[in-house]
């Protein structure tokens, strides 16, 4: 299968995309006030040139921003921009090669990164997260599931020639939450509509941390 041309995506970006970003922003502000009273550390997975990290800069000044990547092109891009700022980590790993490190964030997240693997690969990367977190934190995981909202809109993106993802699979909300659950309490799971290319949304209270979640055995999504 084709594989998304990340390097173009993190150079290009057009107002349609801006206007459903600032949706999802809000979206995961709102969960993060509601679940992490003060984080000091937050990890963004699949975060290279993040369009969240600004609006999540101006509500949390003094955390620590990590970023997880492997992709050049965007980490590049997201230091050159960002220059500035002092708090910022960013950390050039394959996350199916190499164990994500120890970090203890308060929050780790990931936004339209999970789908982009294969059934087995997608449970590892879900792991991955939560290798990444302490006791006390929040992960949140979003990713396209396929309503018919979402299949008629990327039909039709297909047949213009301007859909940029093809090797995205939607996934199921049961499937992925139950994997999910595995490594901690569901607090919340629901869809994004108002995006048009619908997403879900799960947010998990961790008990199983760090190198523990190398006990859990890997389903397939």
């Amino acid at each position: 299968m084709e594989k998304t041309n990340w390097d173009l995506y993190y150079k290009k970006s057009g107002k349609v995309v801006k206007t459903t970003r600032n949706i999802t922003q809000n979206i995961l502000l709102l969960l993060f006030k509601k679940y992490s009273a003060k984080p000091r550390k937050i990890c963004e997975m699949g975060g290279a040139n993040s369009c969240f990290y600004r609006g999540i800069r101006n509500v949390y000044p003094d955390a620590n921003y990590i970023v997880i990547d492997n992709n050049d092109t965007g980490l590049n891009l997201f230091m050159e921009n960002n220059s500035n700022d002092k708090n910022i980590e960013l950390v050039n790993k394959d996350l199916l090669t190499n164990n994500t490190p120890i970090i203890n964030a308060d929050i780790v997240f990931s936004i339209g990164l999970i789908e982009h693997f294969s059934k087995t690969d997608t449970a590892k990367i879900i792991k991955e997260h939560f290798r990444a977190v302490n006791n006390n934190a929040i992960v949140i995981i979003s990713f396209p599931t396929p309503t018919f909202l979402y299949r008629i809109v990327r039909v039709f993106a297909e047949l213009a020639g301007i859909w940029r993802f093809p090797d995205e699979r939607p996934l199921l909300m049961d499937k992925v939450s139950a994997e999910a659950s595995k490594y901690g309490e569901i607090l919340e799971s629901f869809i994004n509509w108002k995006i048009i290319l619908t997403q879900g949304i799960i947010a998990i209270r961790p008990n199983v941390t760090g190198s523990a979640v190398d006990t859990i055995k890997l389903g397939e999504i």
